[in-house]
Formats: structure tokens, C-alpha cells, sequence
């Protein structure tokens, strides 16, 4: 992790890694919601929807072209504290896709993008990472 990132160089506070099932998505977003104290039904609301929507962009970019055994698996972390921030990862390198000008796998980042305060993706040989905030959620 570079000095510039928004997610502190600590271990994350929990560590979910799921398969790349669209099902998957309902669990985290529950793991997610018991985690945290919302301070509005609002910063919930857009928390937990950007959450899902990347989410699901990474289990849609793992899932594509492979089958169910073969899929890679999607990890999000999430990193407690005043300003909770959420890294969802996959190793297919398909979820990252411009904010700006969504296609299929890339409509949820818009999603998100809309209900966050940072949103930030980085693709490398190893995957994509898209890491979230939203500054007004306590734990």
C-alpha cells in the first residue's frame, strides 16, 4: 500500500472472503451492517448500497468466462474507526472499470461512486481493488 492511499496501513478490523456468487453479495452487506453503527438510516443506506454494488461488480468480473469451480474468490475488508473504509478485491482484473462511462460490469462503480465520499480503484497483474469511504459513518 502506497503512503497516498485512504485505507491505513493496518490490518483490517474483519476480513471476508467469499465465493464469487451473486448470493455472497446479501451475506456481506449483513456482515457489513452488524459491523458498524450508522449515524442516519441515510449513511447506511448509501454505505451498504456502494458496498453491494462493488460487491457484485466483482463477483459479475470474477464469475465471467468461468466456471463455478474455477472462479476466483472476491475478499472485502473493512477498516474500522471514525471513517470506515471498505476494500473489495478480485483476481479476474474485470471489475475496474472507468466511473465515468460505465458498460455491463462497470454500472455499479457509477452506483457507488454516487453514494460515497472516495471511491478508488487500482488494477495490477494480481486484480482490482476498490476501495470506499463514506466520512459520516461512526462505529
Amino acid at each position: 500500500m502506497t503512503a497516498a492511499s485512504s485505507i491505513p496501513a493496518t490490518r483490517p478490523g474483519i476480513r471476508l472472503t467469499v465465493p464469487s456468487l451473486l448470493e455472497h453479495a446479501t451475506l456481506v452487506r449483513a456482515c457489513l451492517r452488524d459491523a458498524l453503527a450508522f449515524r442516519t438510516d441515510d449513511d447506511e443506506s448509501s454505505f451498504l448500497l456502494a458496498v453491494t454494488e462493488i460487491v457484485i461488480n466483482a463477483i459479475e468480473a470474477s464469475a465471467h468466462g468461468a466456471d463455478v469451480a474455477d472462479r476466483p474468490d472476491v475478499v472485502v475488508e473493512l477498516w474500522g474507526g471514525p471513517d470506515p473504509r471498505v476494500e473489495v478485491s478480485d483476481r479476474a482484473g474485470g471489475m475496474g472499470r472507468d466511473v465515468d462511462k460505465p458498460d455491463h460490469l462497470g454500472a455499479g462503480m457509477s452506483i457507488a461512486a454516487a453514494f460515497v465520499s472516495d471511491l478508488r480503484v487500482e488494477t495490477d497483474d494480481d486484480g482490482t481493488r476498490v476501495r470506499i469511504g463514506l466520512g459520516s459513518v461512526a462505529t
